[in-house]
């Protein structure tokens, strides 16, 4: 899924819960398992109203800031030391969907706009895709929003992801903290920090 494509799609709902491009979006980012069930259950259209909850995007905001730091200048990955860049906090493309490249530059208004729409169209991913997102906490949301941020939306289900996968799946809500110990890329530049994240990710997930 696109992600320009999903943040298009957003952009037109307002007042139009019913706009074709936004439906056309959310529906691509289901499992085969959830589109059959809520297909099954009627009007996957009625079924599937994924507004993020702003409490949960709004608790996530500092943890990312916190870990990402703000750059206005882009700057390389730094296990690749290339591909992708990144700007603002951790913004790899820009508002437009263009890929950051070297030498970019950003305000700071610009910076905080792009990590306040990337995390809203994180939880709509998320929603879509993770069975009982509107039960969890926003405590949870939030550890979760702030893993995706750094790992990408897209993880649960796909290869690499299976434990964390499995715990959200099967209700094992006890273990998403340690589940997400599992990825620091070990042995990397980035393991000492990504460490630090998870246990706040962790310590978040559990906090009531």
């Amino acid at each position: 899924m696109n992600p320009s494509l999903l943040r298009y799609a957003l952009s037109t709902i307002e007042g139009h819960p019913g706009h074709e491009a936004f439906w056309a979006a959310v529906e691509a980012l289901l499992l085969p398992e959830q589109k059959q069930r809520l297909e099954q259950g009627g009007d996957i259209r009625r079924s599937l109203w994924l507004k993020p909850r702003a409490s949960s995007v709004a608790v996530a905001l500092p943890l990312v800031m916190e870990f990402e730091g703000c750059r206005l200048t882009s700057y390389p990955d730094p296990e690749t030391r290339g591909d992708p860049w990144t700007i603002g906090w951790g913004s790899t493309r820009h508002a437009d969907g263009r890929p950051v490249k070297k030498g970019d530059q950003i305000t700071q208004a610009q910076a905080d706009a792009l990590l306040a729409a990337q995390l809203q169209s994180d939880c709509v991913v998320l929603a879509a895709r993770i069975p009982g997102w509107g039960n969890l906490s926003d405590n949870q949301q939030a550890a979760l929003l702030s893993f995706s941020y750094n790992v990408g939306p897209y993880w649960f289900g796909n290869d690499g992801f299976g434990t964390i996968t499995r715990c959200l799946k099967f209700g094992n809500l006890a273990e998403v903290p340690s589940a997400l110990m599992l990825y620091v890329n070990p042995g990397g530049p980035s393991e000492a920090g990504l460490r630090r994240r998870r246990r706040a990710e962790g310590a978040l997930w559990s906090a009531q």
